[in-house]
């Protein structure tokens, strides 16, 4: 038995909540508008199954990385600007999230001992 719609008023939460999803989907791209510029993540099959850019008004487009897993949201930092306390917290938690996985390697390399050349007169 068909149902029709049931129309509901936009809860109050909603405008931030969508805000971080895509304002348009297609087969193997989404973008995300915001102002005169746009993300584009860009679906594709080799190492990075999603390649990041950030489009201009001219529609350049500037490669931002990729990642490889679907990405869902992006949350904006842009408005309103962050501090320098936030913009350095934040900066410290990506680092320390690069760490995570065993892909990250780190080696202590020993100095070498200084030879000096000695020449007669």
């Amino acid at each position: 038995m068909p149902i029709r719609p049931v129309p509901v008023a936009e809860p109050a939460w909603w405008a931030e909540a969508g805000a971080a999803l895509p304002t348009s989907t297609g087969e193997r791209e989404e973008h995300w508008a915001r102002g005169a510029y746009m993300v584009k993540a860009q679906y594709d099959t080799t190492a990075h199954p999603v390649r990041l850019m950030l489009v201009d008004s001219l529609r350049r487009e500037f490669p931002i990385g990729g990642v490889a897993a679907p990405v869902h949201r992006i949350y904006w930092l842009d408005r309103p600007p962050l501090d320098r306390a936030q913009r350095s917290a934040l900066t410290r938690a990506f680092d320390e999230a690069a760490l995570y996985d065993d892909a990250a390697r780190a080696e202590r390399v020993q100095p070498r001992p200084m030879v000096r050349v000695a020449t007669r007169r």
